[in-house]
């Protein structure tokens, strides 16, 4: 949750954060890393290096994602990128609603604090992965 406070108040993810999740993901895992698991994981790699390239999320969103993979197993890595994009979309919903309430230039310039999909999104499947 450190990295939700830092990306909502100062939209930056910390690299120690990121460093911390994955070590700490990687010591709790239980996932068999099988070939399949790798492929699976690999294309979600792929899906979300494309979503940096075309700015639809920024590098610490991209850490913090792949901070959570060693510990997501393979029946949830699909559900970790679809959550992803859902609870993104509820997100991108409620920022609006308050842009057209308050002034909607100061939301366009701050942008999403999407760390915090990510993080809701990789603390789920990494507990259903348990």
């Amino acid at each position: 949750m450190i990295s939700v406070v830092g990306d909502v108040r100062y939209r930056t993810i910390s690299n120690r954060v990121c460093v911390a999740i994955f070590v700490i993901a990687f010591l709790i895992s239980s996932v068999p890393y099988s070939f399949t698991w790798i492929a699976k994981a690999s294309a979600l790699v792929v899906v979300c290096l494309l979503l940096y390239r075309f700015n639809f999320w920024g590098g610490g969103d991209l850490k913090l994602c792949l901070a959570f993979l060693p510990a997501v197993s393979e029946n949830y890595l699909l559900l970790f990128l679809v959550l992803i994009g859902l609870s993104g979309g509820v997100l991108a919903g409620f920022y609006l609603l308050y842009g057209y309430l308050t002034d909607m230039s100061k939301v366009w310039s701050k942008g999403l604090p999407y760390g915090i999909p990510v993080c809701l999104s990789g603390l789920l499947c990494v507990a259903a992965s348990l």
